[in-house]
């Protein structure tokens, strides 16, 4: 269960693991996946508009706490449905016309009647709006780098391939902002790839001399597994905001045809896999 909640950064700056209690043996890259979904689809930010965040939550107000609105926004529940309860009096023009400096004058409003201490207010604040913009562009901007990023995690069939990808541009134009969280947890993934790549490679070699490698431990097959597992679940979590959820989907969907595309090749190509290993000779 590796993800950023369970590592611990002491005063000398070592790296501490905790939480133990589900480990067991799991394919290799199970928690470098773990960690990449936790980055991607629970701690980067993809920001939305006010009239997006009212089409999510519906302007019920019944239903707000079932959809758990608060976690949504990083925010306490009663702050969440202040904030949309003001959102819905709006006028749908109005609501569709609200300027950068309206929505933020709007926010500073609700986290003033919250009735939280100044330091826990500013917390609230740059919850909000670093999840809320007015601009539809850096909506746009954010889900077209979502794009960008899950194709680029999928790139190639072999497990060096797929380990030595490159970090991404921000998208060019107007709103390219919106995609600035995205980037950040991005190039950890791809810090971490490259890590994994010349530890993984190094381990390759040394065992292929021994006739030790399976076909299957070149394939990006075991990364596309757990990938699928951990994707996947990230739909039913309640404190996942939905436009994580509609990222998801797409991401799960490509997994699931890297998995059916790979598979099939194996039944067609299984006397030819033995081949693979002159890879890391």
């Amino acid at each position: 269960d590796l993800n950023a909640a369970n590592i611990m950064i002491d005063a000398l700056d070592a790296v501490w693991l905790i939480d133990f209690a589900t480990s067991v043996e799991l394919p290799l890259f199970t928690d470098m996946c773990k960690f990449e979904m936790a980055c991607l689809f629970e701690y980067a930010t993809i920001p939305v508009t006010p009239k997006q965040l009212l089409e999510f939550a519906s302007t019920q107000e019944s239903a707000w706490e079932k959809l758990n609105v608060g976690d949504w926004l990083r925010v306490d529940q009663h702050v969440a449905e202040i904030l949309l309860q003001r959102l819905a009096a709006l006028p749908a023009e109005r609501l569709a016309g609200l300027t950068q400096s309206d929505l933020e004058k709007l926010i500073d409003e609700v986290v003033g009647k919250s009735g939280k201490a100044p330091h826990k207010q500013k917390v609230l604040l740059r919850a909000l709006k670093a999840r809320l913009v007015a601009d539809q562009s850096m909506t746009d901007a954010a889900f077209a780098y979502c794009n960008n990023i899950s194709n680029t995690l999928l790139t190639g069939d072999y497990i060096k391939e797929t380990l030595e990808i490159r970090g991404l541009p921000l998208p060019e134009g107007r709103g390219s902002r919106g995609a600035t969280s995205l980037r950040f947890f991005m190039e950890i993934c791809v810090s971490i790839r490259r890590f994994m790549a010349n530890d993984v490679s190094g381990v390759l070699r040394e065992q292929n001399k021994n006739d030790l490698v399976q076909p299957v431990d070149m394939l990006s097959l075991q990364l596309w597994l757990p990938f699928l597992r951990e994707s996947y679940r990230i739909i039913g979590y309640g404190d996942v905001a939905p436009q994580y959820k509609v990222w998801c989907i797409y991401h799960c969907k490509l997994v699931a045809n890297k998995v059916l595309s790979i598979l099939e090749t194996i039944q067609k190509n299984i006397k030819n896999l033995a081949k693979l290993s002159m890879l890391y000779t």
